[in-house]
């Protein structure tokens, strides 16, 4: 059988149904990359550790670091399972050596990509979060609008610009990750307890019509402490959505009935958002990032902060945010 052919069988039979929908699509985009290779077109029992080391370095032209070694990882897996099953008798991929985009660069391109802006200091953090607040609170009084910065997005093709910068807030205030947010139900929102509780996510990545997803893992299923100002304002939020009856998908906070979502349009908002505040525009999942620095920076305990992300340890913390870690320990 041909590797791209087995890689699909492989992935049906002990992959497909463990994982999430986002998960099981990277799997597909690797089959087809497959499918298109020399590789992938080659039987199982003649691919050499060479023809495996020549897709790795073709693949690392054109993909960054992560990409490049979960890319390797998982082919690698495919062969040891044949092992197992009797189909192969070496793993081709076990010893090859990880190549990626990022070893092109040259110097100067490798300073600009060190450079470029992580997360938020707390003095534009603050600048943002009060922007927000103060515009959210005007913004629950008019009617929803689509017209915003240089962006326009006409009525009846996206969601409206008052939902997209709640979410960018609620994503500045909780850490926690775009499709957690998307996830959240009116049942999520704890009033009494002051927080929010995060135990699904919303598929925004399906073509067809989104829906609820399992989360990353049994970590991220947490409550989140928020304050009294996050709860004000889904308040006002609530009150908007039936004064101006606006249906959201299965009791959602921020998924428009029969609209879709893009990471593309919440980021194109927060740039025109971060303008406003004079602040060099981060993507949406960088205020994840920033969520988790200004904690560790406050001194905040880093397994209260992993915690507060979902992640199961604070491996991810040091690896992510080590030099901030280390200078709360100094």
């Amino acid at each position: 059988m041909k590797f791209a052919d087995y890689f699909l069988n492989w992935f049906e039979k002990y992959k497909q149904n463990s994982v999430r929908r986002v998960t099981q699509n990277k799997y597909m985009i690797i089959q087809k990359q497959l499918s298109e290779s020399k590789v992938g077109n080659t039987e199982m029992k003649k691919i050499t550790r060479k023809l495996a080391q020549e897709y790795i370095d073709d693949y690392g032209e054109t993909h960054r670091k992560k990409s490049a070694y979960t890319n390797r990882a998982h082919l690698k897996a495919c062969f040891n399972d044949a092992i197992i099953d009797g189909d192969a008798k070496i793993n081709p991929f076990a010893a090859v050596e990880v190549k990626y985009l990022d070893q092109q660069y040259d110097v100067q391109q490798l300073l600009e990509l060190h450079n470029k802006k992580k997360t938020l200091t707390m003095a534009e953090y603050n600048k943002l979060k009060i922007f927000l607040e103060i515009w959210l609170k005007n913004a629950f009084v008019r009617s929803p609008f689509y017209t915003w910065g240089k962006y326009v997005t006409h009525e009846g093709r996206a969601t409206a610009k008052q939902i997209q910068l709640l979410i960018i807030y609620v994503a500045l205030k909780t850490g926690a990750r775009y499709s957690e947010i998307l996830g959240l139900t009116w049942e999520d929102v704890l009033f009494d307890t002051e927080e929010l509780g995060f135990d699904k996510t919303w598929d925004y990545k399906n073509y067809t019509k989104g829906k609820f997803e399992r989360t990353k893992n049994i970590s991220s299923i947490r409550k989140v402490q928020v304050d009294e100002d996050t709860l004000a304002i889904l308040r006002f939020y609530q009150e908007w959505l039936n004064k101006y009856e606006i249906e959201t998908e299965l009791n959602t906070l921020f998924i428009e009935k029969d609209k879709r979502f893009f990471n593309s349009t919440i980021n194109k908002t927060l740039e025109v958002a971060c303008n406003q505040c004079q602040i060099e525009p981060i993507t949406i999942h960088k205020l994840r990032h920033t969520h988790a620095s200004i904690l560790l920076t406050q001194g905040i305990d880093e397994h209260v902060v992993a915690k507060r992300l979902g992640h199961s340890d604070t491996t991810m913390l040091h690896r992510v945010y080590g030099h901030l870690v280390e200078e709360t320990e100094r």
